[in-house]
Order: structure tokens, then C-alpha cells, then sequence
């Protein structure tokens, strides 16, 4: 909500949302004193706590802040305010010692708009789920793909807005935006890792591993070194209770809900709705998606280089009839794996072409 609009608030209103600003801890990514152009991605496998992660991001570092939320999908946490917060908070400045509820909406995101940088988006959050699939069909249209990737930086900074995204991982992500990525966040559902706990319940807690990338994001962080290969993340546990995800499977993941109290004194409710388009692009292309996945393993275990022909021979590759063409066409637009031609012989023994990857930017998770 802007400025604007908050001033056609009434007193009551207003003083919610003081509270809640007040109350709601913002995370240790943002510095408020800096610039917020942040480049903010969350990478994880499906149920990792990816989305639920993000929305904690620009719900606690740009909506209860004051600024609006672009995103593919919808997050409207409902704030409940006790009477206590608000007496101790507003009663004697403001005469207001009641609580209530305070509900904050995102927006649907044009990605025409966001792709040409509209000045409508000024100082906001993008929030991209998904960003390898959203963009896929997005760029396609676009008269000048490279001018997007290699702007938004630049962009970024000149409208005084950040870009929030997930992506299963950090490969799949354009090179050109990876590059500009200032935080990188691996995350995992604590009652997956092994460290002895035993009989650990799914989705009470999730591990987060933190990569500075950028000088700016070290200093956010107050460590003043920026993440090197080789070296460990920093080391974060989040609370995935306090932001109950109940997902039903049965529904593609089309609903979510995730219910949280952020103060012991206050409570919330965030529903998260799927973009219908991401849904459909995940039921038409999800085999690709595995396909993809076995590609980076090969290519990670032999220099990156996964012959064309080879992938082309896979059962689930010739059960869909796509041609060479188009199968490089999508695993380049969804997923940033290349086709190239090498010095490599075919079954034949004639030069073959190949796809490519570049290995993981993230280690030690």
C-alpha cells in the first residue's frame, strides 16, 4: 500500500498497521538504510519450503512496510491484533486501545509490464514463483530478450524495487540474472536432514543455507564478505509451524494455505493461490523437467557436456515425439540449458551436438 492510499486510512486503520509494522521482525536481508534493490533467490526441491520462504521475504521485508507486492501468485496475509498490542503501541499517542484485523493483498504482476520495467512498479517487491517457467512464455514475446536480462539491474535500482524469485535450481536460472542474484538461499525441510533428531515432523522447520553473492548483501548482512566457492553459507533455521503450510496435493498445488502467529500477542493468516497459468505450463511440461534434472547430473559429472542424440534416445524424451528443435527450444527457454556443437563423435562417428550446463554456483549445502 502506498503512502497515498494509507492516508485514506481511517486513525483506527492506521494504527493497525503501525503495529503490525512494529511487531512483525523483518529479516536480516534488507538493510533499510540501503538502497532496496535486492535480487533475492530462494532454490529448493518441491516441498522444500520455497514459496512459504518467499512469502515470508516481502511479506515481512515490503508489505507490512508499506510497499505493494507484484506476484504470480496471490499472498494476502490477514493480520489479528490484540487488544495489548494496541495499548501498549497506540493507546496513549493515538486513543486507540482496541485491536483488530489488518489484511495486506498482493497483485497480480503483468509481465509485460515488469519485463519493460513499467513506472508502475515503482518502489514495490516483484515476487516471481517459479521464475524459470514464468518467464518461458514471457520472453518469447519480447522484441529484445538480452536487452531484459542484461537491464534489469540497472532497472531495478532506477525504479527502487526488488525481485523476489524460487527456482528448483540455481542452474535453471538465466545466467544473466543469476549473475546480478545478491542473496541466494538453499532451502530444505529440516525433517529431511540428518542430524540426529529423531521422528522429526514435516514442515515445522526448514533449514536455510545463506549466500551472499554480492558486496551489498554481505554488508546487509554485517559479515562484510561475500560468499566465495568452497566456503561455508551462513547457517539460518526459519520456523515453518508459525506459517502452517497445509497443501492439498490432490489439487496440483493449486491452493495453499500457511497460517502463522508472528507475536504470541498476534496472528495470521496468509493464503497463497498458484497462478493457473504456472499450474497448466507444470502439467503440460513437467516430464521436461526431470529430463532437465537428469541432464545437469550427467553434465555435472562429466564436464558439463550431455550428447543431444543420447537424451533424444530417453523413453519419456521419444514417448512425447518432440523434435531435436523443439526440445532444445524448451530446455533452453525453461531451463538455461544450451545446445552447442563439440568434438564429440555420435554412434556414427560423426561430430554431434550436445547441451551444455554450467555447474553449480552453490556448494556446501
Amino acid at each position: 500500500m502506498t503512502n497515498e492510499n494509507l492516508t485514506a486510512l481511517s486513525l483506527k486503520e492506521q494504527c493497525l498497521r503501525y503495529a503490525v509494522h512494529r511487531e512483525v521482525k523483518a529479516t536480516n536481508l534488507r538493510d533499510f538504510n540501503r538502497n532496496p534493490d535486492l535480487i533475492i533467490g530462494l532454490i529448493g526441491d518441491r516441498g522444500g519450503g520455497k514459496s512459504m520462504g518467499g512469502a515470508q521475504v516481502v511479506v515481512r521485508d515490503w508489505m507490512v512496510r508499506g510497499q505493494q507486492c507484484f506476484s504470480n501468485i496471490s499472498i494476502t496475509p490477514t493480520f489479528h491484533v490484540s487488544d495489548d498490542v494496541m495499548q501498549r503501541l497506540c493507546s496513549s499517542k493515538y486513543g486507540v486501545d482496541t485491536g483488530g484485523v489488518v489484511r495486506y493483498e498482493s497483485t497480480e504482476i503483468d509481465m509485460h509490464k515488469f519485463m519493460y520495467f513499467d513506472e508502475e512498479y515503482r518502489n514495490s517487491v516483484f515476487f516471481i514463483d517459479e521464475i524459470n517457467i514464468a518467464m518461458a512464455d514471457a520472453r518469447r514475446s519480447m522484441s529484445n530478450q538480452n536487452l531484459w536480462a542484461a537491464d534489469i539491474g540497472q532497472q531495478l535500482r532506477k525504479l527502487q524495487s526488488a525481485l523476489v524469485y524460487t527456482c528448483i535450481k540455481e542452474d535453471y536460472v538465466d545466467v544473466r540474472i543469476r549473475d546480478l542474484t545478491d542473496f541466494f538461499i538453499k532451502t530444505v525441510d529440516a525433517a529431511y536432514v540428518n542430524d540426529g533428531i529423531p521422528y522429526k515432523k514435516e514442515g515445522y522447520y526448514f533449514n536455510w543455507s545463506v549466500y551472499p553473492m554480492t558486496d551489498k548483501a554481505a554488508a546487509n548482512l554485517g559479515t562484510f564478505a561475500k560468499y566465495q566457492g568452497g566456503l561455508a553459507p551462513l547457517q539460518k533455521s526459519v520456523s515453518g509451524r508459525s506459517w502452517w503450510d497445509t497443501l492439498d496435493t490432490l489439487e496440483h498445488q493449486e491452493r495453499r494455505k500457511i497460517q502463522a502467529g508472528y507475536m504470541e500477542t498476534a496472528s495470521v493468516q496468509e493464503s497463497i493461490h498458484e497462478n493457473p497459468n504456472i499450474i497448466a505450463a507444470k502439467q503440460e511440461w513437467g516430464w521436461l523437467e526431470q529430463v532437465a534434472n537428469r541432464i545437469v547430473a550427467i553434465g555435472e559429472a562429466d564436464s558439463g557436456i550431455v550428447p543431444c542424440y543420447e537424451v533424444m534416445s530417453w523413453p519419456d524424451v521419444k514417448e512425447h515425439r518432440l523434435t531435436q528443435n523443439t526440445l532444445s527450444a524448451e530446455l533452453n527457454s525453461r531451463f538455461n540449458i544450451w545446445t552447442k556443437w563439440a568434438a564429440i563423435k555420435d554412434g556414427k562417428g560423426r561430430k554431434a551436438s550436445h547441451y551444455t550446463i554450467e555447474s553449480a554456483v552453490l556448494t556446501n549445502v
